[in-house]
């Protein structure tokens, strides 16, 4: 209190009564300003709160503007409509699927647009869409351009602040390509069905372990069968038990190493009856090589074994009757030639003798020729039957035409002069040595020499000629100016049994097999032979073509590296024909040798057991066993040399004689010149290669 109301107290308080004192004043004011102060701070709290809100609402429009700019990335459809179906968002994945842009499409009734086609009603799916809030499934809707457009869809119903309906946001996925691949796998799975129910095997597929899920209609038809009955193994039931086991191995070791099955086993028929059946499976793999499924059917053979059973019966009686055939040719052969050795054995000694009149030799020489020929024939038909059967076999050594031709030109030369032909040898090739056969050689230059001499008229002339042609092969050509070829007849020439045809008629005589054999012999040596005529009554040209080889280098003769010929040797004959061993006998006991004879393998058993021997001469035909026997068992008690005697002169034959312990091979008739050759020669056993004589 101031002074002045100390000292005016009564004024003081009428004064307050009148007017408001300072300090009511003074407090009005700080609650002003307190209040003041107050609303400040919720200014600022509101201010903070706005720009609080307001950055959460930019952060929020930018998630919108994110969102919205990845749903536009998005390659499926993704659309928003109201619940009047107009639509109210359109992001570019649909705009790529339908053809029509944001601005197009926005305001549209969505339906309306595109055509939607619904597996239901569409009331039913609002319907349900309303109740479940969220649905799925597939609808067609077609593009701008009329292209229809499968779709995966999946809807969401969107609710307001109320909870009433308020929009509708569609996802679609374009499955168009999905479904054409599965309309198509459709349509093969069911081509590939109506195909395996019509074909006429028995099909059938597996799973990878083998498990079989998958029969066609065939399969049913025959085994009669359920697929509850015969579902993965259930198969077994209708395999024949006695391949069961086999066929249950096979098909495991399938299934371990992937690799294909393949087995024929007879399958139970609806009817009670076994067919049989092919049965093969292959597998079928994944990208990576893996195996997925096998794939297998059963082919009815039946027919077929039974045609291959007959076909097999009809080929093991062919080859029955063609054994039975050569062992024929061959018996016969061996019959024929048996009396033929000691005839001519007999009729080249006296042939030969000097002391018999001239007339008497010439006409002993004139039967030897004729026994010579017949053998010959035999050898044709011996040979025919190895051609026929592929088994003409040659030994090829460096061998010298000249000197082949020359040698066979002396054993033919006296046919030539007696029918007054005149023979002319022209040999001009500077390379005339060939890998061949010497002895089949000299066959076909004989036969082609002895074919030229019957068709050439007396008077005639045949020119024998060598040449090199422009590769250095040799040309051997044997010309004659005899009856000729007609042009008909030419191209058959070489057939057999065709000379009938080639001469006109069969005054001349033969079989037709010499240029048959010859032609194969020469092909066997890789060379040719050709036939040329100008016609009937033209002559004829044959002319052998081979490969050359060189002169083999000079060596010391074949005769000079042999021990000195023996005087005398230490015989034993083994011959059961007794003409034969009798004729054999004397001959060679008038050539010094000291002979002993046997007619059977006991009687040769015990000679040989008695004596010693340097050779032992012997018929393969023996009464009580076989020449090759014989040999064997002389063998193992004391080894010598051997020559074998037969009529039989097949490849088996002398392939048997070697493998026995012969070193030569004498084919009946035997001409004695040859067996003196072998004796005079004899040395130590030739083991290298068999000797085969005619």
């Amino acid at each position: 209190m101031s002074e002045n109301d100390k000292e005016h107290p009564t004024e003081a308080r009428s004064a307050q009564g009148s007017e408001p004192s300072a300090a009511l004043l003074a407090a009005a004011n700080e609650q002003l300003i307190i209040s003041g102060l107050r609303q400040l701070e919720e200014a600022d709290k509101l201010n903070e709160q706005l720009k609080a809100e307001i950055a959460r609402r930019q952060a929020a429009a930018r998630g919108l503007a994110e969102k919205a700019r990845l749903l536009d990335l998005s390659n499926d459809a993704i659309i928003v409509r109201d619940v009047g179906n107009r639509i109210i968002y359109w992001n570019h994945g649909a705009e790529d699927i339908f053809g029509w842009t944001r601005e197009e499409a926005v305001g549209q009734d969505l339906h309306a647009l595109l055509k939607t086609e619904f597996e239901r009603p569409f009331e039913e799916l609002i319907a349900k869409l309303r109740r479940e809030h969220q649905m799925s499934g597939e609808i067609v809707q077609f593009a701008r351009d009329g292209r229809r457009v499968d779709l995966l869809c999946r809807w969401c119903l969107d609710h307001d602040a109320e909870g009433a309906p308020g929009a509708i946001l569609t996802t679609g996925t374009e499955i168009t390509k999905r479904k054409q691949a599965e309309k198509a796998l459709g349509e093969s799975e069911e081509r590939f069905r109506t195909l395996a129910d019509n074909i006429p095997q028995l099909a059938w597929m597996t799973d990878a372990e083998g498990w079989i899920f998958w029969y066609n209609q065939r399969w049913f038809d025959y085994t009669g069968t359920t697929l509850e009955e015969v579902r993965g193994w259930g198969w077994e039931k209708v395999i024949h038990p006695d391949h069961l086991p086999r066929v249950m191995s096979q098909w495991q070791q399938s299934l371990r190493t992937a690799k294909g099955f393949d087995d024929t086993f007879p399958l139970l028929g609806a009817d009670g009856q076994y067919r049989w059946f092919l049965s093969r499976a292959v597998p079928i793999r994944d990208d990576a090589g893996q195996v997925q499924r096998w794939f297998g059917t059963n082919t009815d053979v039946t027919e077929q074994r039974e045609v291959n059973d007959a076909m097999t019966l009809a080929k093991e009686q062919s080859e029955a009757a063609s054994r039975a055939k050569d062992d024929f040719l061959a018996a016969l052969s061996h019959e024929l030639r048996t009396p033929l050795t000691p005839v001519l054995m007999t009729a080249a000694a006296l042939a030969s003798d000097p002391e018999l009149p001239t007339e008497l030799r010439e006409q002993l020489g004139m039967m030897r020729r004729n026994i010579e020929l017949e053998a010959r024939l035999i050898d044709d038909l011996l040979d025919l039957t190895r051609i026929s059967r592929g088994k003409l076999s040659i030994a090829p050594v460096p061998t010298d035409l000249h000197g082949l031709i020359q040698h066979t030109a002396e054993i033919v030369r006296s046919d030539g002069l007696n029918k007054k032909v005149r023979m002319v040898f022209t040999l001009e090739a500077e390379r005339h040595h060939a890998l061949a056969d010497p002895a089949r050689l000299q066959q076909v230059i004989w036969n082609l020499i002895k074919n030229a001499l019957k068709f050439t008229p007396t008077g005639g002339t045949i020119t024998v000629s060598t040449r090199n042609d422009a590769e250095g092969w040799i040309v051997v050509s044997v010309e004659d100016t005899g009856i000729g070829i007609s042009a008909a007849a030419l191209p058959h020439v070489f057939k057999a049994f065709e000379q009938g045809d080639i001469a006109g008629q069969h005054r001349y005589g033969g079989l037709g097999l010499g240029l048959a054999i010859s032609h194969a012999i020469v092909q066997v040596h890789g060379g040719a032979l050709r036939a040329e005529s100008s016609g009937a009554g033209q002559g004829a040209t044959f002319s052998i073509s081979l490969g050359t080889v060189d002169a083999p280098a000079a060596t010391t003769p074949a005769a000079a590296r042999l021990p000195a010929q023996r005087g005398t040797l230490r015989l034993l004959i083994v011959e059961d024909h007794e003409t034969t061993r009798t004729v054999l006998s004397r001959l060679l006991s008038r050539d010094g040798h000291t002979v002993t004879t046997a007619g059977t393998v006991h009687e040769a058993l015990l000679a040989f057991d008695a004596a010693r021997f340097d050779l032992v001469i012997s018929d393969l035909g023996l009464p009580d066993g076989s020449g090759l026997d014989l040999m064997r068992e002389l063998q193992r008690q004391r080894p010598v040399p051997g020559i074998a005697l037969s009529g039989y002169g097949m490849e088996e034959d002398l392939r048997q004689t070697k493998a026995a312990g012969f070193f030569a091979h004498l084919v009946k008739p035997v001409n004695m010149g040859q067996l003196r050759q072998l004796l005079d020669q004899l040395g130590p056993r030739p083991e290298e290669q068999m000797q085969k004589v005619h």
